[in-house]
């Protein structure tokens, strides 16, 4: 009896196992840079340390916030933004949930991914998955929709 729960267990994990993505845009792979979250633990550390990997230049700036004037005939306008130095942004939205049999944690996990210069989001990618499996899909959801 024991034997067959056991045999079951990885089966039952692999079931509560997703990983949708859902793209919106291409990626121009020519610009692999990215502003990122700070920190390095958990599923942002390893999707950070996966994006290296794969030749991205991270920044966890959010970019100087810049003033710009007018003046017009009714007066002046000052206008306040932030800026971006990365052409794209990542916001990762994660909660552990357990631990995998191989000591992988598991997430619930919301990941969205924004071009900097037209602000149209390109890509999102969520569900529930081992940080190291959520990694590699990610990598593999950008270079499958790239330009």
């Amino acid at each position: 009896m024991f034997k067959a729960f056991a045999a079951m267990v990885p089966l039952l994990l692999v079931g509560c196992l997703s990983y949708n993505v859902e793209p919106y845009g291409k990626f121009d792979l020519s610009k692999k840079t990215m502003t990122v979250s700070r920190g390095g633990d958990g599923l942002l550390g390893t999707i950070k340390r996966a994006l290296r990997k794969d030749g991205w230049k991270l920044s966890v700036d959010r970019g100087p916030r810049t003033s710009e004037a007018t003046v017009t005939t009714d007066g002046s306008k000052v206008e306040e933004f932030d800026t971006f130095h990365t052409k794209y942004r990542i916001s990762v939205d994660d909660r552990w949930v357990d631990l995998s049999l191989s000591g992988d944690g598991i997430y619930r996990y919301d990941i969205s991914i924004v071009d900097n210069d037209t602000g149209e989001e390109i890509l999102t990618m969520h569900g529930r998955g081992s940080e190291s499996t959520i990694a590699e899909r990610l990598i593999q959801a950008i270079k499958d929709n790239a330009r």
